[in-house]
């Protein structure tokens, strides 16, 4: 559980960038708990995140660990050797993402030039990396785009313990090495894990029982402690 006087303070004022906590839950293994070790992950799977994400939500937890865990989850879907996974995994960089998205991309050459804006992405000023999906021709494609390549708009917050961003991409021009794919798994993941804090959401507000309160104690306690070695 996040401390009263950080969350307090998260109210009044912009969270830091880094969060406070943010190195010492990456020598714990958190930030790679889902990634492979040859990048400075656990080695452990999505349903290990899963837990550490349940830790952090129900412990009102401020800042970007979510939407990066997951981003980092989407790229490692598609190469889990990629080499951004270990800033990811050692907490020297930050990503974010989003399931829906306003852009659009051509394809001239061997590059593709996205166009377009993506609203309200969680962390997205936090973020050094974004995973984003594209609609092209032939369907939807997800790329990683550098912060640097876009125009991002940080705008309130109803949960200022969770910031977001507007962002737009003024013909960012990519090559393909960008291009994820294999992600069908864990876009489906996420999409799950989208719906089960919207049913969470509801169940609070309307004085239901969380399913976190009934998990087993052995998942609950997990991701407070170090992650560093497998079972």
């Amino acid at each position: 559980m996040a401390p009263s006087e950080v969350l307090h303070a998260a109210l009044e004022t912009p969270i830091d960038n880094p969060p406070p906590y943010w190195q010492a839950a990456a020598e714990q293994g958190l930030q790679g708990v889902h990634l492979a070790e040859s990048v400075g992950g656990q080695g452990f799977g999505i349903l290990e995140l899963a837990v550490t994400l349940a830790e952090f939500g129900y412990g009102a937890v401020p800042g970007p660990f979510v939407p990066s865990a997951i981003a980092s989850a989407l790229i490692s879907a598609h190469d889990p050797d990629a080499k951004v996974l270990a800033d990811l995994a050692y907490g020297t960089a930050i990503a974010a993402y989003a399931l829906d998205s306003g852009l659009t991309a051509t394809r001239h050459g061997d590059a593709l030039v996205i166009r377009g804006e993506v609203r309200a992405v969680p962390a997205a000023g936090e973020a050094s990396l974004l995973v984003l999906p594209v609609a092209i021709d032939s369907g939807e494609e997800w790329v990683v785009l550098r912060a640097d390549q876009l125009e991002i708009e940080p705008v309130k917050s109803v949960d200022p313990l969770r910031p977001i961003a507007h962002v737009r991409a003024n013909a960012v021009e990519v090559a393909d090495d960008v291009v994820l794919s294999n992600l069908s798994v864990v876009t489906r993941a996420c999409a799950d894990f989208h719906a089960a804090v919207g049913r969470g959401r509801r169940r609070r507000a309307v004085g239901g029982p969380t399913p976190h309160r009934n998990m087993p104690r052995s998942a609950n306690s997990s991701a407070g402690r170090s992650v560093s070695s497998k079972p």
